[in-house]
């Protein structure tokens, strides 16, 4: 029972992205008459939606459901990826992104803490274990999600948005299949005065964020350094347009992201069990300070897959860290998805300002002076972290 539960977890936390759609999106965009400027817009959008909705959906995730929580996540993400194909516009892509926005905060937190809950009641397994293997299995299928996206592509420039729709209403039903981690009981104790304990529970995570010294450092250090390369990772198609990077080979490329991001996660356990985290941030802020200006000065393109290489397992390892650091350091087993939100909703705060302000750059002067302004934001984040992050699991 408790492999196949695994296995239902894996098949959430893989299918529920936008493999299919990221490698071709802004292609997509492009071919449909938004410009780059818009598209650093749509991002901005995207996050400040991320950022609003983050903390509700974690309390509704925590009070009601997790299940619940997951279920609706998953049925917004199949009516994004529908919405491209029944608007290609500029505001049927506005809607997609806030829509995917909500899908992305009701699964935000709620999955991880999903994962955590049926490990701590049911078995005697290790969170960052079972969640690096399934990280990195999981990055097999999408490299392989971001391989046949290209064929569909080139086929078709729809059907990579009607698979992803099929793959919502799959997981849909995984999810249906699911366990009940707690005690209805419990879920509904807190109905007959939910806005009172909304409003308690959000106020108490407020707090305990931003006086927790352990938290309120990976939270904002996390912040800074996912919202830089999430940025990247559509922009590399920006990036590799001015090298003329043939759009055929797009899907390999992108699949070997996953790869990379799979061997960050399966190497995120070993990471902290032979170094201290402060030696393992600060490294991982000098490897992706030297992709930005490997990106700002490359003068060929296997400089630029040097750089993305380092991009992509510092990503794969430090989101995973970073989680399970905040998952050490709850106050309490009945706010685990509100605090993951909480550290979401800051990264998505942080996503929406630079996305915005970097997007300005690259249309009103060049990708060059962008990666120099982002590799001088790292700098900078390095020197600020000056005090040592530790967490109960070391």
């Amino acid at each position: 029972m408790k492999q196949k539960n695994y296995t239902k977890f894996f098949i959430i936390m893989t299918l529920l992205t936008t493999s299919l759609i990221t490698s071709i999106r802004v292609f997509y965009m492009l071919e449909h008459g938004v410009s780059e400027g818009q598209v650093a817009t749509l991002k901005g959008i995207f996050s400040i939606v991320v950022t609003l909705t983050e903390l509700p959906t974690g309390i509704i995730a925590d009070k009601f459901s997790k299940k619940i929580s997951l279920a609706i996540g998953a049925v917004l993400f199949a009516l994004h990826a529908g919405i491209y194909v029944l608007m290609p516009n500029y505001a049927g892509f506005i809607l997609t992104q806030v829509i995917l926005a909500f899908s992305s905060s009701f699964i935000s937190g709620a999955d991880a803490g999903y994962l955590h809950d049926y490990i701590n009641a049911q078995t005697e397994d290790q969170y960052v274990d079972i969640a690096g293997k399934i990280q990195y299995w999981g990055s097999y299928i999408s490299a392989g999600f971001f391989l046949f996206s290209g064929v569909l592509y080139s086929i078709n420039h729809t059907y990579n948005f009607g698979f992803t729709a099929f793959l919502g209403c799959v997981v849909f039903a995984v999810i249906c299949t699911m366990p009940d981690i707690k005690a209805e009981a419990e879920t509904k104790a807190g109905k007959k005065h939910l806005v009172q304990e909304y409003l308690r529970d959000t106020f108490g995570v407020l707090q305990y964020t931003f006086s927790n010294a352990v938290v309120v450092r990976i939270t904002l250090l996390s912040a800074v350094v996912t919202s830089l390369l999430i940025f990247n990772f559509e922009y590399y198609q920006i990036l590799l347009d001015k090298f003329d990077f043939p759009e055929k080979y797009i899907g390999i490329l992108y699949a070997s992201f996953m790869l990379l991001g799979g061997i960050g996660a399966k190497s995120s356990k070993k990471l902290i069990n032979k170094m201290r985290l402060e030696t393992i941030f600060s490294l991982f802020i000098i490897g992706i300070s030297i992709s930005y200006l490997c990106f700002a000065f490359a003068k060929n393109l296997w400089i630029i897959f040097f750089a993305i290489g380092i991009q992509q397992i510092c990503f794969g390892s430090w989101g995973l860290i970073a989680q399970n650091i905040i998952l050490e350091n709850i106050p309490s087993e009945d706010v685990k998805s509100t605090m993951l939100s909480m550290n979401s909703l800051v990264s998505s705060l942080f996503k929406g300002i630079i996305v915005i302000v970097l997007g300005v750059l690259l249309s009103q002067t060049s990708y060059k002076t962008a990666y120099v302004v982002m590799f001088f934001i790292m700098c900078i984040t390095l020197v600020i972290k000056q005090s040592r992050i530790t967490s109960k699991f070391r």
